[in-house]
């Protein structure tokens, strides 16, 4: 798990993007394994923030925070700022975040359920292609 004191930091910073970006945000979320604490104490913790629309000074902005967060608790923060169009994209065609997503994540704000919407959307896409892959192998033995 990720130490009591670094998740009321990051919540906090969560806190922060909302008050300055609510109009312009989806969700913010952890993800990949310090999600769930499977990192070396010191390890990077990697922040999602998903926005209705792609905005560069909001981007710089929020990985400033995220800076100012870093050295309050003393581990790296890595920021991905995206749109939900292009999360979307991402999640449909990069498999390596798509499983990072669907299994080490947790979400810090997320008020309308989009971005675990999303998730969970393509976590049975992906069961759904699995399955008939699954098929079309044992078939193929026939």
């Amino acid at each position: 798990m990720i130490p009591p004191s670094v998740d009321v930091k990051l919540h906090q910073l969560a806190d922060k993007i909302i008050q300055r970006y609510k109009d312009n945000l989806v969700a913010i979320a952890i993800f990949g394994a310090s999600s769930k604490g499977y990192v070396y104490p010191k390890g990077e913790i990697e922040l999602l923030v998903v926005t209705r629309s792609y905005n560069e000074p909001m981007h710089r902005d929020v990985e400033n925070l995220a800076l100012d967060t870093s050295l309050e608790i003393n581990r790296q923060i890595e920021v991905e700022v995206l749109s939900f169009d292009d999360f979307r994209y991402v999640i449909s065609n990069f498999l390596r975040l798509v499983l990072e997503l669907a299994v080490f994540y947790k979400i810090l704000y997320d008020p309308l359920d989009e971005l675990k919407n999303a998730i969970e959307r393509t976590k049975m896409n992906l069961s759904k292609k699995s399955k008939r892959r699954r098929k079309r192998k044992t078939e193929s033995y026939d």
